[in-house]
């Protein structure tokens, strides 16, 4: 009795594995983005992910996570993921994939100011965090900026960057 109670258990515990490991949360997909803060643990990730419908069981991913050692190689950054996914295609994407960059133009010949409302406008940065840090002296000094401020060092450029969750 003893062995096919334990049998069936194996089965059974096989069959749930095997059942989150292949089933993703959703019958019909969407992506989104999801963002992980940085300094956020595995089980913020993992509760966040329940929450917002890409893993159906916060207990068998966080599982999943420490099975495949992923608890500190979770990336902070933006990230377009798919409810379509199964829970591994979803840590993997966390663990290896790249955030979501965001373009970002500064034409030439602008001044600070107006490189600190673009800046702003395109979500990046808030205009005063941006003047202080232009007028900042140690990051002048750390940058070896001999000038009171960043004027003629804002190059114009198109860069691909991360946008800032939440910009206070």
């Amino acid at each position: 009795f003893m062995a096919v109670a334990m049998l069936l258990a194996m089965a059974w515990i096989g069959y749930e594995a095997y059942s989150f490991l292949t089933t993703p949360a959703s019958d019909l997909p969407q992506e989104l983005s999801f963002t992980i803060e940085a300094g956020t643990s595995f089980d913020g990730v993992a509760k966040s992910l329940q929450e917002q419908g890409f893993i159906k069981d916060i207990n068998k991913f966080r599982l999943l996570g420490k099975y495949q050692n992923s608890h500190s190689k979770m990336k902070a950054g933006e990230f377009l993921l798919s409810t379509g996914w199964t829970p591994p295609q979803i840590l993997d994407q966390l663990t290896n994939g790249e955030p979501i960059l965001h373009k970002l133009v500064i034409p030439e010949g602008l001044a600070w100011w107006q490189v600190a409302r673009i800046v702003e406008e395109q979500g990046f940065a808030l205009f005063d965090d941006f003047k202080e840090v232009v007028h900042d002296a140690e990051f002048l000094k750390t940058h070896h900026i001999p000038f009171a401020n960043a004027e003629g060092f804002l190059f114009p450029e198109t860069y691909a960057l991360p946008k800032p969750k939440n910009m206070n």
